[in-house]
């Protein structure tokens, strides 16, 4: 998700089943710059959310925590990485791979700082 919206790791983290509109294609990002920001989810991307499991209010929950939402991604992260073959990409490299390939696509510069919040 941090690599198709360019949000924060923490953004991510925070999200909640209510954040995601479905009729109009979009999730409400609660960041640290505006207080929250409205964001255009494609469909792929509602495809990919409707695959999780819904256990509690949290998109990114987890069993194991006592809040119920995951809290620290950085250890299955890295070992998703290792086992692609993609060691060294941290959570916030796919927020900046989001910022490149939106240079790729020559998308405005504006519409991407929109986008990430900054």
């Amino acid at each position: 998700m941090m690599l198709l919206t360019g949000a924060r790791p923490g953004e991510v983290l925070v999200l909640r089943w209510e954040d995601v509109n479905t009729q109009w294609k979009g999730i409400c990002i609660r960041d640290k710059v505006q207080g929250t920001r409205e964001i255009p989810a494609t469909p792929y991307m509602l495809h990919l959310l409707a695959t999780l499991p819904r256990r509690n209010e949290w998109i990114f929950s987890s069993p194991t925590t006592a809040t119920g939402c995951l809290t620290e991604p950085n250890n299955p992260h890295t070992r998703a990485c290792k086992a692609a073959g993609l060691e060294g990409l941290t959570l916030h490299g796919l927020r900046r791979s989001f910022s490149s390939l939106t240079e790729w696509l020559e998308t405005p510069a504006g519409v991407v700082a929109q986008i990430q919040g900054r």
